[in-house]
């Protein structure tokens, strides 16, 4: 499991797009929870970080930080 620490994630709208990017990636299993206040999703995945990185990215969004829990 990941826990993916997103800058600048704010808003209903914009993690609806981030989970919709994550959600088509291959290897990507379970999106567990989103978390504005805190600003991360936890997904449960086989899919590389820099993968992870590059569609959240590519939404207009940064990741700071990715941590296994």
């Amino acid at each position: 499991m990941l826990k993916i620490y997103i800058k600048n994630m704010d808003s209903s709208h914009s993690m609806s797009r981030i989970i919709a990017a994550l959600g088509d990636l291959e290897g990507m299993h379970k999106i567990q929870e989103a978390n504005l206040a805190e600003n991360y999703i936890s997904v449960e995945c086989s899919t590389n970080e820099n993968t992870l990185r590059a569609a959240i990215k590519d939404e207009g969004y940064n990741v700071t930080k990715i941590e296994e829990y």
